[in-house]
């Protein structure tokens, strides 16, 4: 029979007792070997859920529960116990239940003493404290080193596991910073060997995980950790061992990722090779450019109904899309090859059409003399119709021949533009005098004056009747343009006097019999004195206002009016 005792404390906390004055907050080990051979007695065994939580279930009635079952008290043999066994049994009750009571009466006393009342002589509650942090640093650090605490443990799972388990815990007294410096320290400061172990374990666990999971043909690469866990529920190594549920986790997701690795890399090889003999179907369909056929055309004949291309197992790691890039590069292949073959022609065709348009530029410039400023290309083609190297020129492309050709009588014309500019200087300086009816006949006293300066020297009679014959034009021009303009102004002095009368008149309301009465009236105006000196245009422009003259009506404003809408007289409202 156990010696623990349960009771509960002042705040209402159970804890446990001995008659060794030791106390704990947990349930002394053999307290629960008493309850379990208690509950086996009675049908009851205690298992676990894979997540660690603890249920009864009996075996007799098939009935299972959370919580821990009624036990039920054992009835006492009526006939008495006669042998020695019973009477030893009878004496150490007696003892347990005299320590019983006197340990009662002791707290009794305890609580009725007011000093003593919350006195303890546990040996956890009552520990020498340590003077020198030094030697409560060594026991501190023993104490982790007895427990095993490694790296998998908290600070909070060390106040929970040892303050009510040794009494080392507190050789420092309510300070628990420095317990958990020491804590800090002792995982810092733990030797290699320890290290190694742990570290070495856990290898061990996951070496031999894999090797399960490598056994076993329902773990797949997609496989999820939730359907995994139910699949290997079982297998020995998950379910007796002690390392936690995150390693394992681990593990399997590293096994996965290999897993994910092999089945990439054996696809790449398979889907590689299935291109490569993809390449080779598609140049036998596809030889050159001129076989090339449409995509659908392609699909249609040749692809995913076309028992050839079904025979072969490799192409079913592609997917259309990689079929359709296969058949688009073929495709361009091909039209990158002609386009090459286009531009090597080109370049060869260039270079002949660019020896072509030099050696015409040559013929051109033999012929120079011949090819003016005002030159036809009917004065210069039946002289280089027969020349090869005009014939070389038909169907170039680029320039033609008669593009060549009158660049070369602009080029000209250009020169003789700057030529004529200075000789309109020349006729500036020198005060020239034009003959204002007849600037041609001027032609021979232009050339005699020009040919003789230093700037015309070096240019040919050609050039110099050239030059003299675009003065004498440039001239002419300038006379027309002028009378153009004197015409303009007199029609538009015309008009203006025109609706001057018409304006004076209609304000006198009547109109003067004759022109000499009509001047009286007008003579004042800005319009009469601009044609003062010309009494014909404003005769006959006052006969002809006369005949097209109409009184108005009296009342009838003669000024323009305003485009407003007059107001209604009365104003009506559209509500």
């Amino acid at each position: 029979m156990t010696d623990w005792k349960e009771t509960i404390d002042p705040e209402g906390r159970v804890y446990y007792y001995n008659s060794k004055g030791e106390t704990t907050w947990h349930k002394p080990k053999e307290m629960e070997v008493v309850l379990d051979a208690i509950l086996l007695k009675q049908g009851w065994k205690v298992a676990s859920t894979e997540d660690g939580k603890v249920y009864y279930y009996n075996k007799n009635t098939n009935e299972s529960t959370w919580e821990l079952p009624v036990v039920r008290e054992e009835k006492k043999d009526e006939g008495g116990e006669k042998n020695e066994e019973g009477k030893e049994k009878r004496k150490v009750e007696k003892n347990e239940e005299a320590a019983e009571k006197e340990e009662t009466n002791a707290q009794i006393d305890l609580l009725l003493n007011t000093k003593d009342k919350y006195n303890n002589q546990s040996k956890v509650l009552n520990v020498k404290v340590e003077n020198s942090l030094q030697a409560a640093e060594k026991f501190f650090l023993q104490m982790l080193k007895d427990h095993q605490v490694d790296s998998t443990w908290s600070f909070n799972g060390i106040i929970s596991e040892l303050s009510c388990k040794d009494p080392r815990y507190w050789c420092v007294d309510d300070d628990p910073l420095w317990k958990q410096s020491m804590f800090e320290k002792y995982l810092t400061t733990r030797t290699q060997d320890q290290l190694l172990k742990e570290h070495a374990a856990v290898s061990k666990f996951k070496d031999a995980f894999v090797s399960m999971l490598k056994g076993r043909k329902d773990i797949y690469y997609y496989t999820r950790w939730q359907t995994a866990r139910r699949l290997i529920a079982n297998e020995p190594i998950y379910k007796h061992s002690v390392v936690s549920e995150k390693i394992k986790k681990q593990t399997f997701e590293e096994y996965l990722g290999q897993l994910l690795n092999d089945y990439k890399s054996s696809h790449e090889k398979t889907r590689g090779l299935a291109l490569q003999e993809l390449r080779q179907y598609l140049q036998t369909i596809i030889t050159d450019k001129s076989s090339i056929i449409t995509w659908a055309e392609l699909e249609k004949q040749y692809l995913f109904t076309n028992s050839r291309f079904l025979a072969n197992k490799h192409f079913e790691a592609l997917e259309k899309v990689d079929i359709l890039k296969e058949y688009i590069d073929l495709v361009i292949k091909y039209t990158s090859d002609y386009d090459k073959e286009i531009e090597l022609l080109s370049q060869s065709n260039y270079t002949d059409d660019r020896i072509a348009r030099d050696n015409f530029k040559e013929l051109l410039q033999e012929h120079k003399p011949k090819i003016r400023c005002t030159t036809k290309w009917n004065n210069i083609y039946p002289i280089i119709k027969n020349d090869q190297r005009f014939l070389n020129m038909l169907g170039r492309n680029g320039s033609n021949a008669l593009d060549l050709f009158l660049d070369q009588v602009d080029e000209h014309r250009l020169t003789i533009n700057a030529q004529c500019s200075i000789a309109q200087q020349i006729l500036i300086d020198e005060q020239f005098q034009w003959d204002e009816e007849d600037p041609v006949a001027e032609k021979p006293r232009l050339l005699a004056l020009i040919k003789d300066k230093d700037q015309f020297k070096q240019v040919d009679e050609l050039d110099l009747n050239i030059i003299v014959d675009e003065l004498a034009k440039a001239r002419q021009q300038k006379l027309e343009e002028e009378r153009q303009r004197l015409q303009r102004l007199k029609e538009q002095r015309k008009q203006y006097f025109a609706l001057m009368l018409q304006r004076v008149f209609h304000q006198l309301q009547q109109l003067p019999a004759t022109w000499e009465e009509a001047k009286e009236h007008v003579r004042s105006f800005p319009e009469y004195q601009a044609m003062e000196d010309d009494e014909a245009t404003m005769s006959q422009v006052f006969i002809d206002v006369s005949n097209d003259f109409t009184l108005l009506p009296a009342g009838i404003r003669t000024s323009k009016g305003t485009r407003k809408r007059p107001l209604a007289s009365t104003l009506e409202l559209d509500y």
